[in-house]
């Protein structure tokens, strides 16, 4: 497969917009066209595009979609959460945000359910939960009329509601909120029902006398919620710190405890009418999709795929290394991992959902994704980039040159320098798993 630009559909609007009285009213010129096709948010005839990511709408029960937010504003920081949510969506992998309760996490997931027109399922739990609060149990008939009438039915909880939803080919947004406050057998068959999503695979509903749902992945989507873990003076209590076991079946997202300040500017601005509704991004902060996830039976024809995998291998192996050592996450209350199995299938989904020509930057930004995502402080984030930063293939250049005797010699051997550094990087991650340098000086070698 040769490299490919794959296009990207235009836009013909914009969400909710009015975008043109909004520009009027500050004084400001309305966007040029171009502009507008790489507005943080734009909406088509059938889709939602998030700061690049485009989502399909859908036709949820209109019973269950919410109602626009008006009063929604889409400051940098919420743009960027929409954004996380919208990539995990879009390749069908449950995500789970860890952050501040003021930071709108719930909020912006509706939002987004409103605009995409997908039914919305909320579980709110709390450590007195129980199984059948999340997944249904059978109550008293309320249309029992005659005694030939059940005296039972099942009523659907929320998980079981969106499963049912999704499997007669409705879009459908599962939100699973403080699942860190959840009691350890609610956590456990929640394990089954991710299980059964990540599987595309088919979910035994024992509270409805054992009845089987198919697991739709194309049309449900998956959020999990949660407050960081208490510890002392923390002021979430009773938020427990979940097994490892459970964070590595999701696309676990650490966002910070307060709202970022230039964002709280922008908002406190933007509710006064000194700015607009919709902050303004830089391009290099947009992913743009494939129109269709390449198949993995063309991933061994992307060029440099080859090169670039053993540079993949050597920056698991070391983030692993500075997870294990406390280099990196040491204050973060809940641990996580970055998993031999989970993390490099997400990689290949994608590169599959967003390799568009240049396999460096789609690497690299699925790095920062899966591997500085689950990091909040800068100096974490940092020794991570400045790996990441080695995860560069390098094109194959071959070069004639004239032998001694004016014959054309054949090409040189080439090596790419990219392997000396992932050798200096295997020497560095020796000496500080050895002692004998500190991480300040690991992180400013790097």
């Amino acid at each position: 497969m040769a490299e490919t630009n794959f296009p990207h559909p235009e836009a013909d609007g914009m969400s909710g917009s009015e975008r043109p009285n909004e520009y009027a009213q500050l004084g400001q010129e309305q966007p040029t066209d171009l502009d507008q096709k790489m507005a943080p948010v734009m909406e088509t005839e059938r889709t939602m595009i998030y700061l690049g990511v485009e989502l399909e709408k859908g036709t949820g029960q209109e019973q269950f979609v919410p109602r626009h937010n008006e009063r929604y504003i889409n400051d940098p920081f919420a743009l960027e959460v929409q954004q996380r949510l919208a990539t995990a969506f879009r390749m069908h992998q449950p995500i789970l945000l860890e952050g501040g309760t003021s930071l709108g996490k719930t909020t912006t997931a509706q939002k987004m359910c409103a605009e995409l027109g997908w039914s919305w399922h909320y579980s709110n739990n709390t450590g007195s939960s129980e199984v059948e609060t999340m997944m249904g149990s059978y109550i008293p008939n309320p249309n029992r009329r005659t005694s030939d009438d059940p005296e039972f039915v099942f009523a659907d909880g929320p998980v079981t509601a969106a499963l049912e939803e999704a499997a007669q080919g409705h879009k459908v947004m599962l939100v699973i909120d403080e699942l860190n406050s959840t009691a350890p057998n609610v956590l456990i068959r929640l394990h089954e029902v991710i299980d059964a999503y990540e599987k595309s695979g088919v979910l035994t509903i024992s509270e409805d006398a054992g009845k089987k749902v198919p697991v739709i992945r194309e049309n449900l989507s998956v959020v999990g919620l949660t407050n960081p873990p208490s510890r002392s003076g923390s002021q979430y209590l009773g938020r427990e710190a979940l097994d490892p076991a459970q964070i590595r079946r999701w696309v676990y997202a650490k966002l910070p405890d307060e709202l970022p300040p230039d964002s709280m500017r922008y908002a406190t601005k933007a509710l006064f009418g000194l700015e607009l509704p919709t902050a303004e991004v830089p391009p290099e902060q947009y992913r743009l999709n494939n129109p269709e996830r390449i198949p993995r039976s063309e991933l061994p024809n992307i060029p440099g795929i080859e090169e670039i995998l053993p540079l993949y291998q050597e920056f698991h192996a070391s983030a692993k290394g500075l997870l294990r050592s406390r280099v990196i996450a040491g204050d973060q209350p809940q641990r996580f991992t970055y998993d031999d199995r989970e993390e490099p299938r997400r990689v290949m989904e994608f590169v599959q959902e967003f390799y568009r020509g240049d396999l460096n930057d789609t690497f690299q930004d699925a790095l920062r994704y899966y591997y500085v995502g689950k990091v909040l402080k800068s100096e974490d984030r940092e020794a991570l980039e400045n790996i990441i930063s080695t995860v560069r293939y390098t094109p194959k250049v071959e070069t004639r040159r004239q032998g001694l005797e004016g014959q054309t010699s054949s090409p040189e051997p080439w090596a790419p320098s990219t392997e000396q550094e992932a050798s200096e990087l295997r020497s560095l991650m020796a000496s500080y798993q050895s002692n004998t340098i500190t991480a300040e000086v690991l992180a400013e070698s790097l």
